[in-house]
């Protein structure tokens, strides 16, 4: 500001009814271009501030008109909305320049100049009158009702946390219905969800399973390779791929015919199938089909999927991507490639607008069917028709076909209709408190926990358990505490009128209000704890009857996780994993079951479906990564230990924790929770394993294992190279030579410590072995190999220490020149920062720094401070946009040299400013080496 913020704030107090500090806090912040400091005033307060704005430079006001939705939820993630920082989603972001009057469009390039980001449309065209132009879309009225009516009924049967259908008019590839769950009321789009908010057609990645066994099936006829009576051997629905995994089919079979696979859904015979067709053919007409490319319909966010297994093809890709798995594709992406089928053989690019017309009702530009491309001959796509056809009616269930053109949307063993009703029936982190089952009584749910006081009667159904208020619904608990930045406490009246039966809080019930009504209320010491408590009674205790391997550490936890699940494997057990880039499991049938995370430790409920999950598959033992906020937050409250393994404490989360008393204090929490009998597996080179060790001192004996001589279990004969780490573990039980093809020092110690679980229930030296050689961990330490002379490693290092680690492993086989391109995260410890900064300028040759997932911080502000202590002599190049900095330092690689992508490692996604956009390092980094 120009004139005094003091004066300004004085001034518009008495006006805007706001305090005057709290604007003059607003006033005086740096970080933002500028700031609204208040919205939605009363138009007879418009002189008086004209009046200020004479007086104070840098004051402005604006006058919105606002935009009305008579339909309000229905078609919400299509029509989308704009925000007033014209920011949004849908056809009113895409299309907003239109859309906009002249005088809006004025006001929003003016605050889009002020911020200096520019609008992402798909036009530069501009209204030019006062109403703006009309953009009418292909879709069906009625049939979206029924789509949105039917999927929403869908979802809660199956207790999916979300799911889409999608409706396309074959022969003009309009979309006539694109609905999404949950739903939310554009004329109060500020109340809804972000996950509400989102068009999970077109932005929604997932494993299309089963389905996508029609690709290699129609790519092998149209090859001419085989024919729909041409035959292959099934293995008796047993077989083992050269990795030594074993695949299994739902039912044995010997030779089956192509026709049959289809019919049988035969995971062994489309590996057979895949192998005629050859990876080269395979992986063309998966690209043919538009998997790995975003659709191009007109819509923002628009996901392209991920093709990760396939361009990346080893025996791990020949045992997934034939059936769907270990790839990403949108529902948009499957519903096209189906119908290349129901279309003769043609891939045309869906769109959802049919035209535009100006205020006068001219049309400006109308939408047709585009031909993206010949696929398969229409005789091969007759021919998929016809078998297609023969695996609906053999399923006797004609919900799971598109009438027109007898499209087939699922095969017999996809556990819903994956297309037509994408249901995501996946345990997720997203999956709301919120859930139904049949009622339970309120003390069966309050059982173990710590109740300091109650009122009312204990003996009611309970319908479900809540501690979102938005997500209450009739009879259920709302449980409610006292947050890091919101007090749950002040939305009791909005969940009592939702219907809520009972409050769980933490205050006591003369000081909360109830409207005047009476309740029953249970007042506890910690409601994070209850409801965790809460959550493993709802699902009836799972987790009992599951061995607990708990990992905590600043890093090595997810890598850990991967060996310890490999072992058990390896060693036939029936086992699990929960972590940063997943949770994987065997499944009763021997398969090898994977389901999406978002969070390293999940939420309460999710944890305990999954424990439930885990328990009806007679999975026997549970590894799984604990993160120090996830025990600080209580999610883990009431589980008992087994295990509980230690990898190291280093700088991090002190955004949350403040301090790094309080945040070894969180680790120390899952050590508190060993069973009596339970052992503790601790790094004995770390310089908090004592504090640990008198942490567990009325338990057995911990065991230690390091580099040094003095531990339980160390290393010796270490050697290093390119792609492989080779070590002798010196154990109790005698010497384990090993080998890894995850690399560097830290590995070693991850692999001590998988091999110290491994023995602590008895798995055969040979199972320690062979698990340590197969596993291979996403995003870490992970070479990029397009044939180039010189190495690319992706890995998720995002603290100093993890860096520091990661970089000395890379200097380690280094031939010329270390170059490093990392970033550091928004909204988090910011002290890491500039630690960050100097270590890569002290290993690496040259560092060229970016951003990473700047949330909601400025990404140049993050990198001044990364940048902020270097040393003069340090090399090193600042490149804001993360896709031009991994070019920049492939770029300048030459034989010999080793890149280091460090930051973001297994994530698909770079986020920022509160939205998360479809990014992986390692395609990136893959697609750039291709273009060389």
């Amino acid at each position: 500001m120009k004139t005094d913020p003091s004066e300004a704030a004085r001034r518009l107090a008495p006006v805007l009814g706001v305090p005057e500090s709290e604007l003059l806090t607003q006033l005086r912040r740096k970080d933002k271009r500028f700031v609204w400091l208040k919205k939605d005033m009363d138009y007879e307060l418009l002189d008086e501030i004209r009046a200020i704005e004479k007086d104070i430079r840098g004051i402005k006001h604006e006058v919105e008109q606002q935009r009305a939705y008579p339909k309000g939820k229905l078609a919400a993630q299509v029509i989308g909305h704009i925000n007033d920082q014209n920011m949004g989603e849908g056809i009113e972001y895409h299309y907003n320049n239109y859309l906009l009057s002249a005088r809006q469009g004025q006001a929003a390039r003016r605050a889009e100049a002020a911020r200096n980001e520019p609008i992402n449309l798909l036009t530069n065209g501009d209204s030019t009158d006062d109403y703006g132009y009309s953009v009418v879309l292909t879709l069906d009225e009625y049939i979206q009702y029924v789509a949105e009516k039917e999927l929403a009924a869908a979802c809660r049967k199956w207790n999916a946390p979300r799911g889409t259908v999608i409706v396309l008019a074959s022969k003009t590839a309009e979309i006539l219905a694109l609905a999404s769950y949950p739903s939310y009321d554009l004329n109060h789009y500020t109340l809804g969800s972000e996950q509400a908010k989102r068009n999970l057609g077109v932005w929604f990645a997932y494993e299309p399973g089963s389905i996508f066994k029609i690709i290699a099936s129609s790519a092998i006829l149209n090859e001419g390779i085989m024919s729909p009576e041409s035959t292959v051997f099934c293995e008796n629905g047993r077989y083992r791929l050269a990795n030594g995994r074993i695949i299994r089919d739902v039912s044995g079979k010997g030779w089956l015919t192509l026709e049959q696979v289809l019919h049988k859904s035969s995971n062994i015979g489309m590996i057979k199938i895949v192998k005629e067709l050859g990876r080269e053919n395979f992986s063309t007409y998966i690209e043919k089909y538009g998997f790995g490319k975003a659709t191009g319909v007109d819509l923002p966010y628009e996901h392209s999927g991920s093709l990760y297994a396939v361009k990346h093809w080893d025996t791990h890709s020949l045992g997934s991507v034939p059936f769907g798995q270990g790839i990403m594709v949108t529902p948009l992406q499957m519903v096209s490639a189906l119908n290349v089928i129901a279309n003769g053989g043609k891939l045309l690019r869906p769109h959802i607008t049919r035209e535009i017309r100006d205020s006068s009702g001219k049309v400006i530009e109308k939408k047709y069917a585009i031909e993206v491309r010949q696929v398969i001959r229409p005789t091969v796509a007759k021919q998929m028709t016809d078998i297609l056809v023969g695996v609906v009616e053999a399923s006797r269930c004609p919900n799971n076909a598109i009438l027109e053109a007898n499209r087939v949307l699922r095969t017999p063993t996809s556990k819903v209709p994956r297309i037509f009703t994408c249901c995501d029936k996946t345990i997720t982190d997203a999956t709301p408190y919120c859930e139904r089952r049949g009622a339970v009584k309120l003390h069966e749910l309050l059982r173990g926990l710590n109740i300091t006081t109650s009122s009312g009667s204990l003996d009611i159904d309970i319908t479900g358990v809540a501690s979102d208020n938005r997500k209450v619904e009739l009879g259920n608990v709302f449980v409610c505490y006292q947050g890091i930045s919101v007090d749950s406490h002040n939305f009791i009246p909005d969940a009592l009128q939702k219907g809520a039966a009972v409050v769980i809080g933490e205050k006591p019930i003369t000081t909360i209000e109830t409207q005047g009504k009476p309740i029953t209320y249970v007042q506890v010491p910690c409601g994070r704890r209850a409801l965790s408590l809460i959550a493993a009674n709802w699902h009836g205790n799972p987790a009992k009857r599951l061995k607990l391997i708990g990992i905590t550490g600043t890093n090595g936890k997810t890598s850990t996780a991967h060996l310890i699940h490999a072992i058990f494997k390896a060693s036939g057990r029936k086992t699990a994993r929960i972590g940063t880039v997943g949770h994987q499991y065997t499944n009763a049938q021997g398969e090898e079951e994977t389901l999406s995370a978002s969070l390293t430790t999940p939420d309460a409920f999710a944890l305990h479906a999954l424990f439930k999950q885990f328990t009806e598959d007679d999975v026997e033992y549970v590894t799984m990564e604990t993160s120090s906020q996830g025990l600080a937050l209580q999610r883990l409250a009431g589980l008992t230990f087994d295990t509980a393994v230690f990898t190291n404490f280093t700088q991090d989360h002190l955004d949350y924790h403040q301090t790094m008393e309080a945040y070894l204090k969180a680790k120390l929490m899952l050590f508190e929770q060993l069973d009596n009998e339970g052992v503790a597996i601790l790094n004995s080179d770390s310089p908090v394993a004592e504090c640990i060790v008198h942490a567990c001192s009325d338990l057995r004996k911990p065991m230690m294992y390091g580099l040094g001589e003095k531990a339980d279990l160390h290393a010796e004969d270490i050697n290093f190279s390119y792609n492989r780490l080779a070590f002798t573990a010196v154990t109790p039980d005698g010497r384990i030579p090993a080998k890894l093809r995850l690399l560097g020092e830290y590995n070693l110690y991850n692999a001590l410590a998988a091999i110290a679980v491994g023995l602590r229930y008895d798995c055969p030296i040979s199972a320690i072995q062979e698990g340590l050689a197969a596993t291979v961990v996403p995003g870490r330490f992970e070479l990029i190999d397009r044939g180039q002379d010189f190495a690319v490693i992706v890995d998720y290092a995002h603290t100093p220490d993890g860096l520091e680690n990661v970089l000395t492993a890379a200097k380690r086989v280094t031939e010329r020149n270390l170059i490093c391109a990392f970033g550091c995260g928004g909204d988090r410890d910011n002290g890491k920062r500039p630690k960050m900064g100097n270590i890569s300028a002290q290993i690496a040759d040259y560092s060229v720094i970016t951003s990473d997932n700047p949330r909601t911080e400025d990404p140049d502000e993050i990198i001044a401070q990364i940048v902020s202590n270097l040393p003069h002599a340090t090399k090193y190049v600042c490149i804001s946009e993360r896709r031009d900095a991994i070019h920049h330092a492939i770029a300048m690689a030459k034989s010999g040299d080793v890149v280091v992508i460090a930051g973001k490692g297994h994530e698909d996604y770079q986020e920022i400013n509160g939205k998360r956009f479809p990014f992986d390092d390692r395609v990136v980094a893959s697609d750039i080496l291709e273009s060389f």
